[in-house]
């Protein structure tokens, strides 16, 4: 019995022991697995790194290569384009020589004093003398600022294409001249702009000066007619009677009060006279004082009145308010 018991107990044991074991050995290898992949992986990402790390390196040196050429490039295309300009400023010093030489000799004969050589030395050494020239029609002048420097960067891109450098380089030539070109031609455009505001300004400043010219020319006009209407408003306002001009009511009064007095004084013929005088002034008074300038009707003729020397004896109608208070004239005096 108990040998049975013994026995079941260390089968038993057996089998926990197997069952122990098999499960330290799937963890022994599920361990080993673990880390061969980790192994894998860190292999992995080894290589990765090392591939990244090469195509820096390769990168890096095709980007310092690349700098390296566009730096010589660079250098060689201004290089180039200094020798475009020398051999055309040299193409341009030989033809204004030939023009200047050929030009000396049509004016000074056939044996000209001043070679070519001559002409084009001194064109060198003084380039002022260009434009000198160029204003005789000889030669063409100097070029502009803007057109130098739309000439370089133009050489520039061409000597960047005739030694066939980077892409890289000709596309920033190229972009270059195409900025200066737009730089030229805004500028024109904006000279051009004020030039014509100029013109519109001046048209203005003329327009306004005709105008004030005009006006000027208006009213002095004005002030003529102003002046000849006051002329020929005095001159209606004005009453000639025997040679007088009268203007006021003060005139036509005092010289009524004279004719009454001396009328007084006078007999006869001179006071029939003086009598026609004051009737004509009368008459002139009441026109005028109508506002006409109608002149007054000669008077008609009288005969000598005897006993006519007193002021009462005037028609009624000839007679005037003022007759009131003035001073009554004394009998006449027999001059013996």
């Amino acid at each position: 019995m108990s040998g049975m018991i013994w026995s079941a107990l260390g089968g038993a044991v057996a089998n926990a022991g197997n069952t122990i074991g098999g499960m330290m050995m799937r963890d022994i290898e599920d361990q080993r697995r673990r880390e061969e992949e980790d192994r894998k992986e860190a292999n992995y990402i080894k290589r990765l790194e090392e591939a990244d790390r090469v195509k820096s390196e390769r990168d890096a040196a095709r980007e310092e290569a690349l700098q390296q050429r566009v730096i010589k490039d660079s250098q060689a295309a201004r290089a180039r384009a200094g020798e475009i300009g020398a051999a055309r400023e040299e193409q341009m010093l030989n033809q204004d020589a030939e023009r200047l030489a050929r030009a000396s000799a049509s004016i000074e004969g056939s044996a000209p004093s001043t070679t070519a050589e001559q002409f084009k030395q001194m064109l060198k050494d003084n380039p002022k003398l260009r434009d000198l020239y160029a204003g005789t029609g000889v030669v063409g002048r100097n070029m502009t600022a803007d057109e130098q420097r739309l000439q370089s960067s133009s050489d520039l891109s061409q000597a960047a294409m005739d030694i066939g450098a980077h892409s890289s380089v000709i596309k920033a030539y190229q972009a270059d001249r195409e900025a200066v070109l737009k730089e030229i031609r805004d500028k024109n455009e904006r000279a051009r702009q004020e030039r014509r505001e100029d013109r519109a300004d001046a048209r203005e400043d003329r327009r306004a000066e005709e105008g004030r010219v005009q006006a000027e020319q208006t009213n002095r006009r004005l002030d003529i007619l102003q002046q000849n209407a006051d002329t020929s408003k005095k001159r209606a306002e004005t009453v000639r009677v025997g040679g007088q001009d009268y203007r006021t009511a003060a005139d036509f009064t005092q010289r009524e009060r004279t004719l009454r007095t001396q009328i007084g004084k006078a007999y006869g013929e001179q006071k029939d006279k003086l009598q026609d005088e004051l009737d004509e002034l009368l008459t002139a008074r009441r026109n005028w004082e109508a506002g006409t300038t109608a002149p007054a009707p000669a008077p008609a003729a009288t005969t000598p009145r005897p006993g006519a020397s007193a002021p009462g004896n005037n028609p009624p109608g000839n007679r005037r308010p003022l007759d009131s208070f003035l001073t009554r004239p004394q009998a006449a005096t027999t001059i013996s």
